[in-house]
């Protein structure tokens, strides 16, 4: 494993805090988050659908300690077209957005852009009753997964506006022992063969990432190239 120093100088213009939740899309929004409840110790926390006024996705969020997973799926799942289906046809059930949580949103968001990173979603701000979220949205150079950038400025909703507590309680969830998560340590990605250096460097050059390890075929040898980590 080889080590690097961590840079003196911060960059300027927006902080990142930290994993703020995963985005999945999946199947069965329902479904998914019951099975991460039941035996992974997760608890409902929010929802959007009908009931909140969401006409075409519903969503399903939930929690443990400070790890947030929220799970959504198209409600016709005849409608081939939607954005979320067309994900799922060609790869399965998927993590799609690995969201950050950020002060800054629009700085961190307006660097990314200029430094070659595709826009999704301009900053934008949502609000109720329980506060204002800023976000946006921006897609890998290497991959069609998302990153979304969310600054919340004093909100005390159960997840994003548009949001309302979840309501549901899995029995059997309530009998079994926590399992104990306490939060993201990280997220792993998979490219192509020989392009995990250009991922490592697009996290380094669009978003200020700094590399602190990593190991190649130098380090470890196995018989199939898949031991290269950053």
């Amino acid at each position: 494993m080889t080590e690097f120093t961590r840079p003196t100088e911060r960059p300027t213009g927006g902080k990142f805090n930290g994993f703020d939740h995963i985005q999945f899309y999946v199947s069965n929004a329902k479904q998914a988050a019951s099975y991460y409840c039941a035996r992974f110790g997760f608890s409902p926390c929010a929802y959007a659908g009908l009931e909140t006024g969401s006409r075409t996705v519903s969503t399903h969020v939930i929690k443990q300690n400070d790890i947030i997973l929220a799970f959504s799926s198209v409600l016709n799942p005849g409608d081939l077209d939607h954005a979320i289906n067309q994900r799922i046809l060609r790869a399965g059930d998927l993590a799609a957005d690995i969201a950050f949580n950020v002060e800054d949103c629009k700085a961190i968001y307006d660097k990314a852009v200029n430094r070659g990173a595709k826009s999704i979603l301009a900053p934008t701000e949502d609000t109720d009753s329980n506060g204002t979220v800023i976000r946006a949205t921006i897609q890998t150079g290497f991959a069609p997964t998302h990153h979304t950038l969310i600054q919340r400025v004093n909100y005390s909703g159960p997840f994003l506006p548009g949001f309302q507590a979840a309501t549901w309680r899995d029995p059997l969830a309530e009998l079994l022992p926590s399992c104990g998560a306490l939060f993201i340590d990280h997220v792993v990605t998979n490219v192509e063969d020989r392009k995990m250096v250009e991922a490592a460097d697009w996290y380094e050059r669009v978003l200020d990432f700094h590399r602190f390890w990593c190991v190649d075929d130098k380090q470890v040898v196995f018989e199939t190239p898949c031991s290269m980590s950053n």
